[in-house]
């Protein structure tokens, strides 16, 4: 490797944090979105539910086509993603002035503009905060450790939501009433919910947009780009295995993982749905349940290598299998 990319110093801690927690705003409105849009639609605002599958459905369609269009142009305009997100969000959660006699499909085509300006001000942020790791270090270590930083992030950021989903819901409480069932009468801590989570994750942008730093390096010679070329290239070693560069959609189509981001991500949706209209939980049990799965996932994932040390991963496989 050149000498150059050997002199580069490691990032310090303080812009370590700062890079971790600009993509806060987009995990926090990505919790809400996935876990509460269809019970605010269907339960608040009295949605059919084709209407809000609609509604769920543009918005995912638009964040597929604007993900890889602006990972094409890789652009690094992250304030006018964020501006974007800030924007839009609040508005999707907050009920229309003088709307409230307005017909399901009137709502739905003013709520669809705003979901697409938020998917795309979403995607924005998340390729431009992606794009930028190569902008700030050199070493494939301290980038794989900004990618640890920006997973755990997102982790607490998903347990923040619910956090601040569960105090709203019980701070504003009536001492009498139904908590069982969300009404139109929770329009107002829907949008109290997501003011908080927009304005917490604005001062995380604001933080990653102050002390998160682009370094210029220099070019390499031609001599260090060649030696650079060929220490990147990986070891034919067969035990390890590695994803193809350029991998398929058929490709795509046969990785596990791929259906267990789709089985999470059902669930997220689905879950506080199910706790109201099948358990008739109390209200706040939309916020208690999935904050519970996310702790205790994010907890055995952590302890998961130290039970394969002592366990074999069939064995662990299997005592998972009898214990539910």
């Amino acid at each position: 490797m050149g000498k150059n990319m050997e002199q580069q110093p490691r990032l310090p801690w303080c812009q370590r944090i700062c890079y971790s927690v600009g993509h806060s705003l987009n995990d926090l409105c990505a919790s809400m979105w996935f876990s509460y849009l269809i019970v605010y639609l269907q339960l608040v605002l009295g949605f059919d539910s084709n209407y809000a599958g609609l509604v769920l459905l543009i918005g995912q369609v638009a964040d597929a086509i604007a993900t890889p269009l602006l990972g094409y142009e890789a652009s690094n305009n992250k304030e006018t993603g964020t501006i974007c997100v800030v924007l839009s969000f609040p508005f999707i959660f907050s009920v229309c002035p003088g709307c409230e006699n307005s017909s399901q499909f009137a709502l739905t085509t003013m709520l669809i503009p705003l979901v697409i300006i938020f998917q795309i001000g979403w995607a924005a942020v998340q390729v431009s905060h992606l794009s930028l790791i190569p902008a700030i270090t050199p070493h494939e270590n301290e980038r794989d450790f900004l990618n640890v930083l920006r997973y755990a992030v997102n982790i607490v950021s998903d347990i923040g939501t619910y956090v601040v989903v569960w105090c709203v819901f019980d701070l504003t409480r009536k001492p009498i009433g139904d908590h069982h069932t969300i009404t139109g009468d929770y329009a107002n801590k829907f949008m109290i919910i997501t003011l908080i989570i927009v304005a917490i994750g604005t001062v995380f942008s604001f933080i990653f947009h102050m002390g998160v730093n682009e370094v210029q390096y220099t070019p390499l010679s031609t001599a260090d780009n060649s030696i650079e070329k060929d220490s990147v290239q990986p070891a034919s070693n067969p035990t390890f295995s590695f994803f193809p560069i350029n991998l398929s959609w058929r490709g795509w189509l046969r990785e596990s993982h791929f259906y267990q981001v789709i089985l999470e991500h059902e669930l997220s949706v689905h879950a506080p749905f199910y706790l109201q209209e099948s358990l008739r939980a109390n209200d706040d049990f939309i916020a208690k349940i999935p904050l519970v799965m996310n702790v205790s996932g994010f907890i055995v994932s952590c302890c998961l290598p130290k039970i394969f040390k002592v366990f074999s991963k069939k064995v662990t496989f299997l005592g998972c299998i009898c214990w539910n």
